[in-house]
């Protein structure tokens, strides 16, 4: 391939499925847009490595023994770029035609810009809960958990309301992206540094951006849309996973003293608890909503337990 815009970097972790299909709508938008691709196999144990090799041969292979996480696959990745744009793509995402085009053309166009995202849609049509954000604060995680940010985009919220801004179709500057799929200058990168690899998974990503805020601007674009299957190697265990948690919580208190990290979690509890209740209201009438309840039994039980220190 001769001078390709963009190098793509997958991680994979048993999804061979998912993978698959990803692939496959990339080499259908890889049409509009030079790409390099490059997948990092996290030690898969369900034949995704070789079946890579045989299906998609046009698409460079590097394999791990084990399972390292998303920062450090993606660092390896990283090492290896030689192009002025990057996009980190997950596995269990599906582009549409013409995304990579799109986006290349924005980071072009806006030269002040270092980085941006797409919206990012689940596979119910559902629009995604943190498909971008802005920074972790305690306003922000309160207009987020008591539904402010929905009322208004004044109230910034930790996450961004998807549906808000995917109806206005403009860009919108945002404080971090998330790395589902994720465009960034190469040159962005060689100033600020790769992504932390405090975090096995979950918060890296909130942590690049804030790093790649001090270097230029982030936006989320909501006229591309991403279908993104959330967690699709978490799924592998049947109980709700509260590592993201773990992550967001050690990231903000990178940043605040203590006292704010307890009011903090406070307000996830808080957030948790109320919809909790909610969930477990409506799972009386529809038991699909019992799985929701579940995970914010959980997510609380977890921030109380953080919060007085167990």
């Amino acid at each position: 391939m001769n001078n390709p815009l963009v190098t793509l970097i997958i991680v994979n972790w048993n999804t061979w499925d998912l993978v698959k299909q990803c692939l496959e709508s990339v080499r259908q938008d890889s049409i509009d847009c030079s790409l390099r691709t490059i997948v990092v196999d996290n030690g898969s144990t369900d034949g995704s490595a070789e079946n890579i090799e045989k299906f998609f041969p046009d698409v460079e292979l590097m394999r791990n023994a084990e399972n390292l996480g998303f920062a450090k696959a993606n660092n390896q990745a990283l090492q290896m770029v030689s192009t002025p744009f990057v996009c980190l793509l997950n596995s269990d995402t599906i582009v549409p035609e013409g995304l990579f085009k799109g986006l290349v053309q924005f980071l072009q166009g806006n030269p002040e810009a270092v980085a941006c995202a797409p919206a990012l849609r689940l596979p119910s049509g559902k629009l995604q809960v943190g498909g971008a954000g802005f920074r972790l604060t305690l306003t922000t995680a309160f207009n987020h958990f008591f539904f402010l940010s929905r009322v208004s985009p004044r109230f910034k919220g930790m996450y961004i309301y998807q549906d808000y801004f995917v109806r206005l179709g403009v860009p919108v500057q945002v404080d971090w992206l998330v790395g589902a799929c994720f465009l960034v200058r190469a040159s962005a990168i060689d100033r600020v540094g790769p992504l932390t690899e405090d975090y096995h998974m979950y918060a890296e990503d909130v942590e690049w951006c804030q790093r790649l805020s001090t270097v230029g601007n982030l936006y989320y674009i909501p006229s591309y849309e991403v279908i993104h299957f959330v967690g699709a190697s978490s799924a592998l265990n049947k109980t709700p996973s509260v590592t993201w948690l773990d992550s967001t919580f050690s990231l903000f208190e990178k940043n605040n003293s203590n006292m704010k990290l307890k009011f903090f979690q406070l307000i996830f509890l808080a957030g948790f608890g109320t919809r909790l209740i909610i969930y477990a209201i409506a799972s009386l009438f529809n038991k699909n909503y019992a799985k929701n309840a579940r995970e914010m039994l959980a997510y609380s039980l977890y921030s109380a337990k953080n919060m007085i220190g167990f």
